[in-house]
């Protein structure tokens, strides 16, 4: 009963009027994001109050609030941006304000609410067309078997951030209810090699990953095209079928420490049915040089 009690506070808290928490109440309703501060003030008058970091380490296994990067959200200017990954200097952040208590010590200062992400704001017909149009952008479609459903929203944050700490060379830009968009190299990277691309001292091509469920199905549309800046136009080179394995293979990997017992089947979209109703034909498939048969026309 006290989970229950917890979440719900936690959840409805957009909606109250705390004094002296306004800013904090506006950024839990309209970006997801809680802080420890406004946790401590919405659990301080229940009877649970003096458990709160136990009910906080449940509320994180049940995936209804996570850990999101202090850093990356005070340098971001996206709805829902940066990235989640902690570095060994904010890995134990404590609350502020009155002294804290053994029992209300937590390790972050903000958190992300899955539950209350806003979904990404409508684009202009001019974008959605200019995008479609890019001739250097590759899509594939992501299938997990029924679960993409049930796994949204909590998918995105989750890997994203496992993904962020696992690979140096990912960036989070923003992360919305039903869209995320990162960036990566187009090869791998260990942290040292990130850093000295940062300083200038090494240009390393970057491209930009978007997802979204398709509607009407149960796939996730993955897009990757070449980030492009004035500084590195000339790096801006179309990313490859090899590039995008790579990057699902980081992916995956992700979710499988997030849900181990979850995959996915990845597949672009089959040419001879593409004017009628669109099939995904796998990935691997086309790696290998293979041409796999459609079983709707028999073509190739």
């Amino acid at each position: 009963a006290w989970v229950a009690d917890a979440a719900a506070s936690v959840l409805t808290a957009r909606d109250r009027v705390i004094q002296g928490y306004t800013r904090h109440v506006v950024e839990l309703k309209e970006r997801g994001l809680l802080h420890v501060e406004l946790l401590s003030a919405i659990w301080r008058p229940k009877t649970f109050a003096r458990h709160q970091r136990q009910l906080l380490e449940f509320l994180q296994a049940l995936d209804l609030v996570m850990p999101w990067s202090l850093h990356e959200y005070n340098r971001s200017s996206a709805p829902i941006g940066g990235g989640m990954g902690q570095s060994a200097s904010q890995s134990h952040l404590h609350l502020r304000g009155p002294a804290p208590s053994a029992h209300h010590t937590y390790h972050h200062e903000l958190f992300l609410v899955p539950a209350l992400l806003p979904s990404r704001p409508s684009r202009r017909p001019s974008e959605a067309k200019s995008e479609a149009a890019d001739e250097d952008m590759i899509t594939v479609f992501l299938d997990f078997h029924g679960l993409l459903d049930r796994l949204l929203p909590a998918l995105f944050p989750r890997v994203l951030s496992i993904l962020s700490r696992s690979e140096a060379a990912v960036q989070i830009l923003s992360v919305h209810a039903n869209h995320a968009m990162f960036t990566c190299s187009a090869q791998g990277q260990a942290r040292g090699d990130c850093e000295r691309s940062l300083g200038g001292r090494r240009q390393v091509q970057k491209f930009l990953v978007s997802m979204h469920p398709c509607a009407g199905t149960e796939l996730l549309r993955c897009s990757m095209r070449p980030r492009r800046s004035a500084a590195d136009q000339n790096l801006a080179r179309r990313p490859t079928w090899r590039h995008l394995d790579r990057l699902l293979h980081a992916f995956r990997d992700a979710l499988s420490v997030w849900m181990p017992r979850v995959g996915f089947k990845a597949g672009v979209r089959c040419p001879v049915c593409w004017g009628g109703r669109a099939h995904p034909v796998e990935l691997h498939s086309i790696l290998r040089d293979e041409f796999p048969l459609c079983h709707r026309s028999g073509e190739p």
